[in-house]
């Protein structure tokens, strides 16, 4: 991950292996999830905002510890993805961080 010293908005997307690798499905992942992934990746890219890769029904560990140190600056979440990639409680958990 590249970490930006101030960025104001952040995007979240399915980043677990099997959405991503597209070749397994597993309860709690989706196929979708790999063009969800790529297409969150190009947009935070344009817009010069870290992707944060969560599981559908899970935030990493890592993700609270980034973004308490980011909240002062960030103004945004941008959940990329259907709620099968990315539930409401994941990203009301991320917005619960702010």
């Amino acid at each position: 991950m590249i970490y930006l010293k101030t960025p104001t908005a952040i995007y979240i997307a399915n980043g677990s292996m099997p959405a991503i690798l597209g070749a397994v499905q597993a309860a709690g992942s989706s196929a979708s999830g790999v063009f969800s992934a790529l297409l969150a990746g190009t947009a935070a890219a344009h817009a010069s905002s870290p992707l944060l890769l969560v599981q559908t029904n899970v935030v990493p560990e890592q993700t609270p510890t980034y973004i308490d140190a980011h909240t002062s600056t960030i103004a945004a979440v941008v959940a990329v993805g259907s709620v099968s990639d990315v539930t409401d409680a994941v990203v009301q958990e991320i917005l619960d961080l702010f």
